[in-house]
């Protein structure tokens, strides 16, 4: 009897994985959206002159939190409006008996996940209470602030065209314009075998990396009849042998025909190549475009990737305190916090850094204000009280952890449950379960066969 027990369940457990892994794979699509979208971390004003003797004799950090951004802006483009703030305060002191001149920098982050379009609102930065200049400047950024080390980042943004070990401004790029023509297939692989070096790098436009081989390199790119195809040899000018043609990019892909005629060989210069991705209207200078190009080269990418998905800006001024003086310094910029959908309502992670602070001299009292009509849920400093315009809590000095915070429309948000995640980690293990239950049927089964044989003789 348990034996039957036992088969009648196991052969349910097989049914049951046999119906339920073509349903869990619907599921999962249909709820593979994403839900959880990056916002920007927030910092403090740097120095970039290194050691100045001015002090922080005190800081009002406000976060003006009016609205919570929605995801659905990364579509429609309506961020333009957003409202949102942060206000870095200082009261600033020259202990010194000389008069101290500071370039600063105040980092306000990449652009987040969910919208492609800075907001409008004027921003910017005072100087007791009257509008200074100011200037924006860019650098390379790749993950949003992740493991933000103020020296080093302040260190990229520079006043010269950067020094590279390979790139130069005035390098040698020979640009190859070819046309295509005579397909046996309405689309193919064009791919180009080249010879590799440490004095050369190859660019293919809409092209990428296919493989590698003792001492040469390949890349390919998907063409149509009459496309133009350009290839940038940049560092050296070297011979650009006969492409060949396959149907996809699979190793073992089959080969096809097809014909590459080159329209023209041009001589310009690798600033030339880099600030021809610059659009004219942008408001990245040519000397930060071609710096954070090069930052973004030898983080592994190509010059087909958007250096705008990867851009950080800066407040950039002049800070002139005389000997004795105090002056106040404020400094407004948008706040994108990271938006977490995985609840209902969604929550707001909000990440500002503190220890850039430590680029000053000394650091009195820190106040931060959150004057927001959500909900706190959780902070890392602690020790936030509650007041009439949402939270507020006072420093002697500067604390040892960064300010994260995450906020909500209510206090308990419920966890969205998201089946087909649990349906992805059941079915394996039934699998592996129903698996192991047929072997001890079968195993079961046979020695019950052999006993019954072995009674009957």
């Amino acid at each position: 009897m348990k034996n039957k027990i036992f088969i009648a369940l196991t052969v349910f457990i097989v049914c049951f994985c046999a119906f339920i892994i073509p349903i869990g794979g619907n599921t999962a699509h249909a709820n593979s959206t994403l839900k959880y979208w990056q916002g920007v971390t927030a910092s403090g004003a740097i120095v970039m002159d290194g050691d100045v003797p001015i002090v922080v004799e005190k800081e009002n950090l406000t976060f003006d939190i009016n609205e919570f951004p929605l995801q659905q802006d990364y579509y429609n483009g309506n961020s333009t409006n957003y409202t949102s703030k942060v206000t870095a305060e200082y009261v600033f002191y020259n202990p010194s008996d000389y008069e101290v001149r500071a370039t600063l920098a105040f980092p306000y982050g990449n652009l987040p996940m969910y919208t492609n379009n800075a907001s409008e609102l004027e921003y910017g930065v005072k100087i007791n209470d009257e509008t200074i200049a100011s200037q924006k400047r860019h650098t390379y950024n790749p993950n949003f602030n992740y493991d933000f080390d103020y020296k080093v980042a302040v260190a990229q943004i520079q006043e010269t065209y950067k020094t590279d070990e390979f790139y130069t401004p005035d390098m040698p790029v020979y640009k190859y314009s070819y046309t295509v023509s005579d397909l046996s297939v309405g689309q193919c692989v064009v791919s180009f075998t080249l010879n590799y070096g440490s004095n050369v790098r190859y660019f293919l436009v809409n092209g990428s990396f296919k493989g590698e081989t003792d001492k040469m390199v390949s890349y390919g790119a998907w063409v149509e009849p009459d496309e133009t195809v350009t290839l940038y040899v940049i560092g050296m000018d070297v011979e650009v042998g006969s492409p060949a043609f396959f149907t996809n990019f699979a190793k073992d892909a089959e080969a096809c025909n097809g014909t590459l005629i080159l329209d023209s060989k041009e001589e310009i210069t690798f600033k030339d190549l880099v600030l021809s991705k610059r659009a004219g209207s942008s408001s990245i200078s040519e000397i930060d475009w071609y710096n954070a190009t090069i930052d973004m080269l030898n983080n592994g990418y190509d010059l087909g990737a958007n250096l705008n998905d990867y851009i950080m800006e800066w407040y950039q001024y002049e800070l002139k305190i005389s000997a004795g003086e105090r002056v106040t310094n404020r400094v407004v910029a948008p706040l994108y916090p990271s938006i977490n959908e995985n609840y209902n309502p969604s929550k707001y992670d909000y990440v500002y850094l503190l220890s850039p602070a430590q680029s000053w001299a000394s650091f009195g009292e820190l106040t931060i204000n959150i004057n927001t009509t959500a909900y706190m849920l959780e902070d890392t400093l602690g020790g936030f009280e509650k007041v009439d315009t949402g939270y507020k809590k006072v420093c002697n000095g500067l604390p040892e952890e960064e300010l994260e915070f995450t906020l909500c429309e209510e206090k308990r948000p419920k966890r969205i449950i998201n089946w087909s995640y649990y349906l992805l980690i059941i079915i394996p293990v039934s699998i592996v379960v129903a698996i192991i239950a047929l072997i001890v049927v079968i195993v079961v089964v046979v020695k019950k066969k052999r006993r019954k044989k072995r009674g009957v003789k």
